[in-house]
């Protein structure tokens, strides 16, 4: 049997009806999220999070013809736009000031500096002014919640809950980067090359175009100067800044572990004036003995960083004198 054709004006009808009853379930789920209180931006919804960082970067507070002007790039997205601040008003993480303004509930919200375990989770220690928040803890932060933020980075976090006496949260923005290059290894690859960072704080790779590779070699250590990390799951980009050489030196290792840590590798000019105005004499005082008559030769091995453990020379014997 076949199925009964529908007119016009009641298949309309229906369209109405449906569309009513979709309307009074989004009104029903909302009021039933605003009396459970705040939660995460849909899940941590992409065009929610640029909405959150850009108010933030706003200083809290901005109107929708900046927000649109800032973030859409299609009159569709203006619409998307309208209608995440709409969501996120509800949600209680951005409330809306007369007609066009809103402004981001920070007590939803921390700053603080991000440390990666090598596992993929991290830690964020909260500023100074925002450690009240947290009881001065850590706030703990799931791998599935960093986002695209690194170690190291200054973070904008919103508190999704607590568990075992922590704080948990979820990184909404990226302040600021901490990381501006990185040593590893350099590979070839079919059209470019690719370095794998030496700290395993950072598993991701560095796409390496052929004009930016310079003297590198398959297989040789070299120090890498971020042009960009990518978007969420994108390619991270960079330059081979310096060639450091095989990764087997012990040389090259001292100067990848210098890159890790950010080790200063030149001295201050404070320091460098105090140098200066040190005299190149040395004065003998009752409390130190001269031995300058005496021929010393060092213990200290050829790679050694300080030469301070040194053994005399001479007809009575030797013994190790640690020169001070």
């Amino acid at each position: 049997m076949a199925p009964r054709r529908l007119t016009k004006k009641k298949e309309g009808k229906r369209q109405v009806i449906r569309a009513v009853k979709s309307r009074h379930a989004k009104l029903l789920q909302r009021e039933f999220e605003v009396d459970r209180g705040p939660r995460p931006a849909r899940g941590g919804n992409k065009l929610a999070d640029r909405i959150i960082g850009f108010l933030h970067g706003q200083g809290g507070e901005s109107d929708i013809k900046e927000i649109a002007e800032a973030l859409a790039l299609t009159r569709g997205q203006r619409k998307e736009i309208d209608e995440m601040l709409d969501d996120l008003c509800h949600s209680q993480l951005v409330q809306k000031i007369g007609k066009k303004r809103f402004r981001l509930q920070p007590h939803h919200f921390i700053k603080g500096t991000l440390t990666v375990n090598p596992r993929g989770f991290g830690f964020a220690a909260p500023a100074a002014e925002d450690s009240q928040s947290t009881e001065g803890k850590d706030l703990f932060v799931p791998g599935r919640e960093l986002g695209t933020a690194l170690h190291g980075d200054q973070v904008l976090l919103q508190i999704t809950g607590s568990s075992r006496g922590r704080f948990e949260g979820r990184v909404v923005h990226v302040i600021a980067r901490s990381v501006k290059q990185l040593a590893g290894i350099y590979r070839e690859g079919r059209g470019r090359g690719f370095v794998t960072p030496d700290d395993e704080r950072f598993p991701f790779t560095i796409g390496i175009a052929p004009e930016l590779s310079g003297t590198a070699r398959d297989g040789d250590a070299v120090l890498v100067e971020m042009i960009d990390f990518g978007l969420e799951g994108g390619q991270a980009n960079g330059a081979v800044k310096e060639v450091l050489g095989d990764p087997d030196a012990i040389k090259v290792q001292m100067q990848m572990v210098i890159s890790k840590f950010a080790l200063p590798q030149q001295f201050t000019k404070q320091g460098l004036a105090e140098a200066d105005r040190c005299s190149d004499t040395v004065a003998v005082t009752p409390d130190r003995t001269d031995l300058r008559d005496i021929l010393h030769i060092t213990i200290d091995g050829e790679t050694a960083r300080d030469f301070d453990e040194w053994c005399p020379c001479c007809r009575r014997g030797c013994r190790t004198i640690s020169a001070a």
